[in-house]
């Protein structure tokens, strides 16, 4: 049984910021290296809170950001369920189950008329703020947003990790792999590559300078290729030279 459900609203505000990291902005990633720049949200915009971190420098970007959400919330003989954002613009929802309900919405949570099961579809619109953090220390670094009237806390983590990178060295112009070829990255000789032109080894996330060699073909810092530099991302990735 589907039906649109019954909505009242309150006018009561939570006392609370939600702060997230950007998904988009971050490409996906949750840890961060000394340096770098991290994108979070604070959810709901509009609210000029004061912005600070526990290390490094927070700048605030952009303000009251819309975006609309649509989710489901699932309801098991329970009256009681959240959104994941609290709403600032009219909901549409549907709902689906084996009770008649009607429902009052105040912030993120619902409440219904009575226990029911069954799955409320909700869509609606928010709005946030989004803030950069640049950090140049080692470690947790808690983000805070903060008003007269609300309180939200993240803890972004800044770490100098090192990841299992594999070069694989190709003729440029044959595309055959590459035997022998010579490596050494910023100050450190890593060795030859193997039959399949490949060497691997550890190294710290971040941007790093490399010098191949091999006969018959020109030094990395003798041809026109740009491949005399090369970073080390957050994740494993192999990196192939020609």
């Amino acid at each position: 049984m589907s039906n649109t459900l019954e909505l009242t609203f309150s006018n009561e505000r939570g006392a609370q910021f939600k702060l997230e990291l950007d998904a988009d902005k971050n490409d996906n990633v949750s840890s961060f290296t000394p340096g770098d720049t991290c994108t979070i949200r604070i959810y709901p915009g509009g609210q000029n809170p004061a912005c600070d971190a526990m290390r490094g420098t927070v700048t605030v970007t952009e303000t009251s950001i819309s975006e609309e959400i649509a989710e489901e919330i699932e309801f098991i003989d329970s009256d009681t369920g959240s959104l994941s954002h609290e709403i600032y613009e009219d909901i549409t929802t549907e709902w689906t189950g084996f009770d008649d309900v009607t429902a009052k919405v105040s912030d993120d949570a619902i409440t219904l008329s009575k226990k029911a099961t069954g799955v409320l579809k909700a869509t609606y619109t928010v709005y946030y703020d989004l803030i950069e953090v640049e950090c140049s220390e080692e470690g947790k670094n808690i983000v805070r947003a903060y008003n007269d009237e609300r309180f939200g806390a993240l803890s972004v983590e800044f770490e100098t990790g090192e990841r299992k990178v594999t070069f694989v060295f190709k003729d440029a112009c044959t595309r055959t792999v590459l035997k022998g070829v010579k490596l050494k990255t910023d100050d450190t000789e890593r060795g030859y590559t193997n039959n399949k032109g490949q060497l691997t080894f550890t190294d710290t996330v971040g941007s790093h300078t490399l010098y191949a060699t091999l006969n018959d073909y020109k030094a990395t810092d003798k041809d026109s290729i740009m491949n005399s530099k090369y970073s080390v991302p957050k994740s494993d990735k192999k990196k192939v030279l020609s």
